[in-house]
C-alpha cells in the first residue's frame, strides 16, 4: 500500500464511523465490555508486581523527568537531495516490483527497491539533480526556520560531566546567520504566495513548484534576486567580521586576566 492509499483507507473508516448506526454502535461497544471483561479476567491472574512496566537501557539512558515543558513540535531532520529524489519514484518502482496490493512487501522486495532507486540516483540527469538539490535547501531553510520556534523541555539533571548542547553553543551566541542565496529568496516569497492561493499543497509538493517556477523565471527577474543575494552576502561579511573581532578581543582579555592572577 502507498501512503496516499492507507489515508485514503483511514478516512473512509473515520466517514463510515461518523455515520454508524445506533444499532452497529451498540453492538461494538457491547464487544467492547465483553473484551474488557475478558482482561480484567487475565489481568488478576498476575501479581501487581508482574504488571508493571520493565525500564531497559541503563547508563546513558535520558532521564525522562520533564521539569519545564517545552512549546512547539520537535522538527523532523531536513530531507536530502537523494530523498527526495526517492520520493518521485518509490511509489513506481514498489508497484513495478510488488504488482499484488493485497499482499506484503518480503524482504527480498524491498530490496530490490531500494537497489534500484540507487542505481537510478547514479544515472540521474544534471537538470534533475539540480532540482533535488534546490529542494533540499529550502527543506534545509524550512527546517532551521522551526528549529529556531521550537523549545525543547528542560529534564532532570544529566550525567556529571556531561555538557549541554547549550554550554557547547554558547561560543557561537551572536553569529551572524549565513545569508541566504538568490533562491532562497525566491523560494520564500513564492511559498508566501503558494501558501494563500494553493493552502492545501504539502511541503514537498510546493517545493517541486517553487523549483519549476525558478527554472522558468526569466533572467531578469533571477537578477533582482541575485543582486538582493550580493547585498545579504556583503552585509553577512561585515557583521561577521565584527562578531569575530570582538571574540578575540573578549578571549585577549580573559588571557590577560589569567596571566595577572598567576603574577
Amino acid at each position: 500500500f502507498t501512503r496516499e492509499e492507507m489515508q485514503a483507507v483511514t478516512t473512509k473508516l473515520a466517514t463510515l464511523w461518523k455515520n454508524v448506526s445506533p444499532v452497529e454502535l451498540g453492538e461494538c461497544k457491547d464487544q467492547a465490555a465483553a473484551m474488557k471483561a475478558e482482561y480484567e479476567v487475565l489481568k488478576a491472574q498476575f501479581a501487581p508486581g508482574q504488571l508493571k512496566r520493565s525500564h531497559k537501557g541503563g547508563k546513558g539512558k535520558r532521564n525522562t523527568t520533564i521539569l519545564v515543558e517545552g512549546s512547539g513540535d520537535k522538527p523532523k531532520r531536513a530531507r536530502t537531495a537523494y530523498l527526495i529524489f526517492c520520493d518521485r519514484y518509490r511509489n513506481q518502482i514498489m508497484k513495478e516490483v510488488h504488482a499484488d496490493p493485497t499482499s506484503k512487501f518480503t524482504r527480498e522486495e524491498m530490496q530490490q527497491v531500494t537497489t534500484r532507486l540507487a542505481d537510478m540516483w547514479k544515472h540521474v540527469s544534471i537538470e534533475e539533480l539540480a532540482q533535488c538539490k534546490m529542494e533540499a535547501e529550502l527543506c534545509k531553510e524550512e527546517y532551521k526556520k522551526q528549529k529556531e520556534a521550537y523549545v525543547p523541555p528542560v529534564y532532570a539533571t544529566a550525567s556529571k560531566g556531561k555538557k549541554t548542547k547549550k554550554e557547547g553553543k554558547d561560543k557561537d551566541s551572536g553569529k551572524p546567520k549565513r545569508p541566504r542565496t538568490a533562491y532562497l529568496l525566491f523560494a520564500e516569497d513564492c511559498r508566501g504566495k503558494l501558501k494563500k492561493s494553493v493552502p492545501v499543497l504539502s511541503f514537498t509538493e510546493t517545493s517541486r513548484v517553487v523549483s519549476k517556477e525558478w527554472k522558468e523565471l526569466s533572467d531578469a527577474k533571477k537578477n533582482q534576486y541575485v543582486r538582493t543575494a550580493e547585498k545579504e552576502q556583503e552585509k553577512h561579511r561585515i557583521a561577521k567580521a565584527t562578531w569575530e573581532a570582538k571574540n578575540l578581543a573578549a578571549g585577549a582579555g580573559v588571557l590577560g586576566g589569567g596571566q595577572l592572577a598567576v603574577a
